[in-house]
């Protein structure tokens, strides 16, 4: 992508101070959104929670109806892996298209659920995903059913 490949040459050049100058160059394009999908990684890997939500929310009203797998896939990972499980299920429940997003970003989400409690809302999930034509899949769901049935669910 040449997104990636943008801020990738400016990093190898002058550092991550250069890279993320570069994201917000691309960001302030109209229509960019995915430049500011890798500056909300940033701010949470710098621990600046207010920066990362408010550019989840701009992404979210530049992208339109249509969200990409690799937006929520990410958006959700990165939220997850910072201990944001509520913003995750905030942020992308609402986005979430079994069909669209599958077990990609389902399994964000399904986890997010189990965490915190909510296993019946993680086994509706897992119920309509089960229900795609994805026999690849079973593995991983009956995991989680697993995992839902082990929290009491």
């Amino acid at each position: 992508m040449a997104v990636g490949w943008f801020a990738a040459l400016a990093n190898e050049r002058n550092g991550k101070v250069a890279m993320v100058e570069a994201w917000e160059r691309i960001a302030a394009l109209p229509g960019s959104w995915h430049a500011q999908l890798w500056l909300a990684r940033t701010a949470l890997e710098t621990h600046d929670i207010r920066r990362a939500l408010a550019l989840y929310r701009e992404i979210l009203t530049r992208v339109g109806e249509t969200f990409p797998v690799t937006l929520l896939k990410q958006m959700s990972g990165d939220l997850g892996m910072h201990g944001l499980l509520s913003e995750l299920l905030e942020f992308t429940e609402p986005c979430f298209t079994p069909e669209v997003h599958g077990l990609e970003v389902g399994n964000n989400l399904i986890k997010a659920n189990v965490e915190l409690g909510h296993v019946d809302r993680a086994r509706q999930i897992v119920n309509q995903l089960r229900m795609l034509p994805r026999p690849d899949w079973k593995p991983q769901l009956s995991f989680w059913q697993f995992e839902i049935e082990r929290k009491g669910g």
